[in-house]
């Protein structure tokens, strides 16, 4: 299997047309056989591969220069998210105005040539996915959690964090979901599920949203200065459901669709 066929792949479960600007394929192939993959992998995982034989470096995390300019599809994807939420557009664009270049200026000092240059050198395929598998976790536990919602209209905190539990990533791991603003007590109301769009919320989209009916959030990871700014503000709760659990659940739907086509995998680097 080619490379592009192997993205072709991701991209089709996460219903996507074409790469976003933080899934690449770095360096390709025509001929896949054998891939190690895993949330992070460096020049160190690269070096792995070649020593044990495989053909292909897959990982969630990007790592290439071009990750300087993704603050434009953060700032669409997110602007997009909160609109279907009910955020007005113009709120939303207000929020996340000036994340390209804020972007831009927060990687400057990254080493992103490293890991690439090492896999051109050994010969071994390399590639990144990060939107597609975010967005499949994102969609399938928000579509979970819909469910919950109908089907319990009263459900609290403490239902979803057992709904959660159902998956075996979140289940799999002493990372588990927790809650980090609110009580399990709390009454869900309404849920958004924000997982995807190459960064966490920030503290203006959360209480943009709050503004706009959304009392439960659930997340990958949250900064402690945005948590305390939400727990002081007393009008939501988030969920934090796991940073390396969800960055799996998307990517190891990708790893297993390539399985089905024949393709042996390996998973390292962090996936549960």
């Amino acid at each position: 299997m080619t490379t592009q066929e192997m993205m072709n792949i991701a991209l089709a479960l996460a219903g996507l047309n074409e790469m976003p600007l933080d899934t690449f394929l770095q360096v390709e192939s025509d001929h896949v056989r054998r891939v190690l993959a895993g949330i992070d992998m460096g020049v160190a995982e690269i070096a792995i591969a070649h020593q044990l034989g495989y053909d292909c470096i897959a990982r969630h995390h990007p790592n290439d220069a071009r990750m300087a300019y993704v603050g434009k599809m953060e700032e669409q994807v997110h602007i997009a998210h909160m609109a279907r939420f009910g955020v007005p557009l113009t709120i939303a664009q207000k929020v996340w105005a000036g994340r390209e270049k804020l972007t831009f200026q927060n990687t400057h000092v990254q080493n992103y040539a490293a890991a690439t240059q090492a896999a051109r050198l050994l010969g071994i395929a390399s590639m990144s996915i990060h939107t597609p598998a975010d967005l499949i976790v994102q969609r399938a536990v928000q579509g979970r959690l819909d469910a919950l919602s109908e089907s319990k209209p009263e459900a609290t905190v403490r239902d979803i964090l057992d709904n959660l539990m159902e998956i075996r990533e979140y289940h799999s791991t002493p990372q588990r979901p927790a809650v980090f603003v609110g009580d399990e007590t709390s009454y869900a109301g309404k849920i958004m599920v924000s997982m995807a769009g190459g960064c966490a919320p920030t503290l203006e989209e959360y209480l943009a949203c709050v503004g706009a009916g959304i009392n439960t959030f659930v997340t990958m990871h949250i900064k402690r200065e945005i948590q305390e700014a939400l727990t002081a503000d007393k009008r939501c709760n988030v969920v934090v459901a796991g940073h390396m659990a969800s960055d799996s659940y998307g990517f190891n739907r990708i790893l297993d669709a390539w399985e089905a086509k024949g393709i042996e995998v390996t998973r390292i680097g962090g996936i549960v």
